[in-house]
């Protein structure tokens, strides 16, 4: 028997082994279409999509490599060169819609409506560093159908919310005090909604650092930028921690409020709104004005601050500042994507710093209007001027991080707004002015009317500003803009809320209530005429005739209009978020 493996051959002068070794190498080679043997040096080689002939045909196997076997790899070549041709155009096609995709995502949320897209989730971290305290939070938003719409971070809150008390100037002494309180703010947003991490955050200050010298201010500035590096989040430009003008903090909560009551249906929301936003340091007030209202040229020209025209999108005037343009652009994207009503005009904002809760009440006791112990109405005058004066320069000395005492029992006075109470403290302190405090000894039953007397002479209602209309003047020589308050619903927040809730106005668990004036003109009253007061009642007449003289005497509201008074918004379907400005802050950011 003969075995295959060691049948002889002639050998025709080639040595049976190796021919053996060069036919198995040929078939294998060709079973793999030789491409270890074809594998090009040069990359351009696919691009051009050219055959090439390679040496290693030949050097592969000189015999077995024959004029079919080189017409079935020159076959098997062109092949590949067509498969890897369409590879290429296929990337290319997916880079470029891959591009498309990103500059449309990032070009803004914006632009055009209908749509009837889905896109990705933007999320906003703001840090509000106000005069009592900083608060956090984090906004989602999406744009659905050619819209913006606001989804959850919380539950049952609309949006993720924490706070700590203090606010950054109280650390103007020590600014790396500052630091705890932020960073915990920052992890606590980083925890509570992990998805936002590496999402864009701010800080804007707002009544308690522009109160403090601009030293100080930037420092307290300089250390929550460094913060926020650090945090799991993204400071995106370095003005993204600032100190917000007071118009500004106006505008951001009147496009808070425009964004929620523009695109869900509440109560008294056939008007366009007015909103007032009580802080501790200032009290702000913006409207759009209604189409076809009267404002004189000289007028329009002399309160042009007060006034932020809307032009039509990309319609501003090339000669107006690139920040006023990115103001004008945001306000008429806002007018078009939440019309309300007939009202089209220009926003209306002013502020008034110096005039939130906090700091009225440092010039309500300032006032001291009870005189002096004898009845000279002269002396109570001089007694007054005398004590306006030492406080201006002791707030300017306050600022450079001094403490001025002032006791206004020195000149013999006291204040009719206080009530006798054993938990009334010795001192007031703000903005490092600190006052003496004496309760009012007279008969409580006047003390109403000579607390709003008081409270009416801090509020300069009658220094004229200026304006065609006497009518037209709010306080303090400010301009109060063509405003109709019957031709509005007025929606007022923050302190207004606390002293109305304080007062029994707000049932238990609710969050907005509507309220009039009158109201609070009657629990003024009451308060004023206790005898002696528990808690934090010692405030509680100073703070409610406050409230009432400055929704009625300075912004005109009638006793009997109903008014507003919320400390959260409602949103889809009974989502609640904070009524704060932060939420119109992230908004601008959107675009």
């Amino acid at each position: 028997m003969y075995d295959e493996h060691h049948r002889q051959e002639p050998s025709h002068g080639i040595d049976v082994t190796v021919k053996r070794r060069l036919e198995l190498s040929s078939m294998k080679a060709e079973e793999e279409n030789v491409i270890d043997d074809f594998t090009p040096r040069d990359a351009s080689w696919a691009v051009r999509n050219e055959p090439a002939f390679h040496p290693g045909l030949l050097a592969m196997n000189p015999i077995s490599v024959t004029v079919s076997s080189m017409r079935t790899k020159s076959w098997k070549l062109l092949r590949s060169c067509r498969e890897q041709a369409v590879r290429v155009a296929l990337f290319a096609l997916f880079t470029l819609l891959l591009v498309g995709v990103l500059v449309n995502f990032g070009s803004g949320r914006l632009v055009s409506r209908g749509s009837g897209s889905l896109e990705q989730p933007i999320f906003k971290v703001v840090l509000d560093a106000g005069s009592t305290g900083t608060r956090i939070h984090v906004f989602k938003f999406r744009r659905r159908d050619g819209d913006i719409t606001l989804e959850r971070t919380a539950d049952p809150e609309m949006t993720f919310f924490r706070k700590v008390d203090g606010g950054l100037s109280a650390y103007k002494e020590n600014p790396e005090g500052a630091r705890e309180g932020l960073e915990w703010l920052l992890k606590e947003a980083s925890i509570g909604v992990p998805e936002a991490v590496g999402c864009q955050a701010m800080l804007l200050a707002t009544a308690g650092l522009r109160l403090i010298p601009l030293e100080a201010a930037e420092e307290l500035l300089q250390v929550s930028r460094r913060v926020i590096r650090e945090s799991p989040f993204t400071l995106v430009r370095d003005v993204d921690v600032a100190v917000l003008d007071g118009s500004e903090e106006g505008l951001y909560m009147w496009r808070s409020v425009d964004f929620i009551y523009g695109a869900h249906s509440s109560a008294l929301t056939s008007k366009p709104s007015a909103v007032v936003d009580l802080g501790g340091g200032s009290v702000q007030l913006a409207y759009r004005t209604l189409k076809g209202s009267q404002v004189t040229p000289s007028d329009r020209n002399k309160f042009t601050d007060y006034l932020r025209p809307t032009y039509p999108i990309g319609a501003a005037a090339s000669s107006t500042s690139s920040e006023k343009r990115m103001k004008d652009y945001f306000l008429a994207s806002a007018a078009s994507i939440r019309p309300q009503s007939m009202a089209d005009g220009p926003l209306y904002v002013h502020s008034w710093l110096g005039y939130g809760l906090e700091a009225a009440r440092q010039r309500v006791l300032q006032e001291n209007t009870n005189g002096s112990s004898r009845g000279n109405t002269s002396a109570s005058h001089l007694k007054l001027n005398t004590i306006r004066a030492i406080t201006v320069a002791a707030q300017r000395w306050g600022r450079c991080g001094g403490v001025v005492m002032l006791d206004p029992s020195h000149l013999e006075g006291t204040s009719p707004c206080l009530i006798p109470s054993d938990d009334l403290p010795r001192y007031y302190d703000y903005a490092g002015v600190r006052l003496s405090l004496h309760p009012d000894p007279l008969p409580s039953s006047s003390r109403y009317q000579r607390c709003l007397a008081t409270v009416r002479a801090a509020l300069d209602l009658d220094q004229d500003c200026g304006a065609t209309q006497a009518s037209e003047c709010a306080f303090n020589g400010a301009w109060r803009g063509p405003l109709d308050p019957s031709s509005y619903t007025f929606r007022v927040f923050s302190y207004v809320f606390d002293v109305a809730r304080s007062n029994g106005l707000v049932p238990t668990g609710a969050h907005e209530v509507v309220v009039t004036v009158a109201e609070f003109r009657d629990v003024a009253r009451v308060r004023c005429a206790e005898t002696v007061g528990g808690g934090s009642l010692p405030w509680a007449c100073l703070d409610a005739v406050y409230v009432t003289s400055l929704l009625s005497d300075a912004f005109g509201i009638p006793d009997t209009q109903p008014t507003v008074v919320a400390e959260r918004l409602s949103y889809d379907k009974g989502g609640l978020l904070y009524a704060a400005w932060p939420l119109g802050a992230a908004l601008e950011r959107l675009e």
